[in-house]
């Protein structure tokens, strides 16, 4: 509880810029959720990614911050977003987690981080695919394995193995609609700007 308080002050305090020492703190706190996260059920630590999404969501609003910080707090934005996507999956809420989700994308693109994007792009296939709509799912993981082309590691390699899922569960679908989503954009995404 004093640690939370500490922070809050420190966020509130630097009143011209946003200092280091807010930018250390909130990194500190993503970092404390993240390890925890895996570890512990969801509603032990839900409460504390949602305060610190909405700071670093705060953070970035308020204009502040130095190009540099503002890079950081879009990539500590998207990890975030990325949990409370994940989260709000978990407990079956497919919507909350898309929406989540899109913004950890558009975090994650401000911040011209190909790692995240293409991570997030995963993320959005699976809860489209878990929500029946596999075309999105097939979208999502295409837009994930053409960002991931180029990285090495998990996220290089786990978008083309959601596409083949994908595509099989589009087939199995029986609508013929893997022709049809070539070069396609999801439901929700038609129409909207």
């Amino acid at each position: 509880m004093a640690a939370r308080r500490a922070m809050e002050f420190a966020l509130g305090a630097e009143r011209e810029l946003v200092g280091d020492e807010t930018i250390g703190y909130l990194s500190d706190e993503v970092k404390r959720i993240a390890e925890e996260y895996p570890r512990v059920p969801l509603a032990e630590v839900w409460q504390d990614l949602a305060t610190a999404q909405d700071d670093a969501f705060r953070l970035l609003e308020s204009g502040r911050t130095r190009p540099s910080q503002g890079r950081d707090l879009l990539f500590l934005a998207t990890v975030l977003s990325f949990l409370m996507a994940k989260g709000s999956h978990d407990m079956g809420d497919s919507k909350v987690a898309m929406a989540q989700a899109r913004a950890a994308g558009f975090c994650a693109r401000q911040a011209e981080h190909k790692g995240l994007i293409a991570l997030v792009d995963g993320l959005k296939s699976l809860i489209a695919y878990w929500a029946n709509r596999p075309e999105d799912a097939l979208h999502y993981a295409r837009q994930g394995t053409a960002e991931s082309a180029n990285l090495q590691g998990t996220v290089g390699i786990w978008p083309p193995g959601l596409e083949a899922w994908a595509a099989g569960a589009a087939r199995r679908r029986g609508s013929g609609t893997l022709r049809e989503s070539e070069g396609r954009r999801p439901a929700r995404a038609r129409g909207a700007r």
